[in-house]
């Protein structure tokens, strides 16, 4: 089993894959414009089918999580969660936790995300 740390906006995604003491990094991104909220978090392949195409790009890597921290400046981190829920409820469920944040290089989202389990196996 792996962890995972997401970064994700509207259109792109940085996918961090830790297993054991290895490493993998993946990018995806969507070719289209920044997309508007929708009310509830709902997500709509009608209203918004590049965003959708990045979330099924990134959950397809997803199968052999344990735990996943997802990170991001806007909305995009929370509609990904509840396509996750939606779409995929087993790996939903994996979700630790959510930070925002906005457009930190590789090293600080590493940073983060070790202040994060850190604070996760301390039951903070």
């Amino acid at each position: 089993m792996a962890t995972y740390i997401i970064w994700l906006d509207s259109r792109e995604a940085k996918v961090f894959k830790r297993e054991g003491a290895s490493e993998h990094i993946k990018h995806a991104h969507t070719h289209g414009k920044k997309h508007p909220s929708q009310p509830q978090g709902k997500h709509s392949e009608q209203h918004h089918p590049e965003q959708i195409a990045l979330f099924k790009d990134v959950s397809a890597t997803l199968g052999d999580a344990s735990t996943i921290l997802l990170m991001g400046p806007g909305e995009a981190k929370g509609h990904f969660k509840t396509y996750l829920n939606e779409h995929h409820a087993a790996i939903g469920k994996k979700v630790a936790g959510v930070e925002t944040v906005d457009h930190p290089t590789d090293a600080q989202i590493h940073e983060i995300a070790a202040k994060f389990f850190k604070r996760l196996e301390l039951g903070v």
